[in-house]
């Protein structure tokens, strides 16, 4: 068994009017023990990424007294390339650590990882943005409009 480390920067927009958010920058970073095949794992990340932006955002089993009204893929709003930072916008360092000695190579796994700190890096950087901090995903244009009225009637 081998633990993988992983650290995860973003940079967000949000639109106070719409409570829309966008992704703009990100940068991950990664150790995976011995990469094998560095390519392969980059790729893992920024798929990760992705797969972590709509889970962060949009992506939600709406259920109903027990019954799951989410009725199709329509309703289940998945991220497409448009959903996150341009490739140029995007950092992804592998760091080669000491080899894991029961990871082929010195390999060890790292793919799920991948998703754990994305969106605890969305949701501070929204709160880095505009000053509301949400907890719960995903973070719907919804929550964030509610967050900032509830912010501004403070205030």
């Amino acid at each position: 068994m081998g633990y993988s480390y992983g650290a995860t920067a973003t940079e967000v927009a949000v639109n106070t009017e719409t409570g829309e958010v966008k992704v703009l920058r990100m940068a991950d970073c990664f150790d995976m023990g011995q990469p094998i095949n560095p390519g392969l794992c980059e790729g893992q990340i920024e798929s990760g990424r992705t797969m972590a932006i709509g889970s962060a955002l949009s992506e939600e089993v709406v259920v109903r007294q027990g019954k799951v009204v989410t009725a199709s893929f329509m309703d289940y709003k998945m991220p497409t390339a448009l959903d996150g930072p341009y490739n140029d916008k995007v950092t992804t360092s592998l760091v080669p650590t000491h080899l894991h000695r029961d990871g082929p190579y010195g390999a060890k796994g790292f793919s799920e990882g991948v998703m754990v700190p994305q969106s605890p890096a969305i949701a501070s950087a929204i709160y880095n943005a505009v000053g509301v901090r949400i907890n719960d995903i995903p973070i719907t244009k919804e929550k964030v409009l509610d967050a900032l009225k509830k912010q501004n009637s403070k205030g």
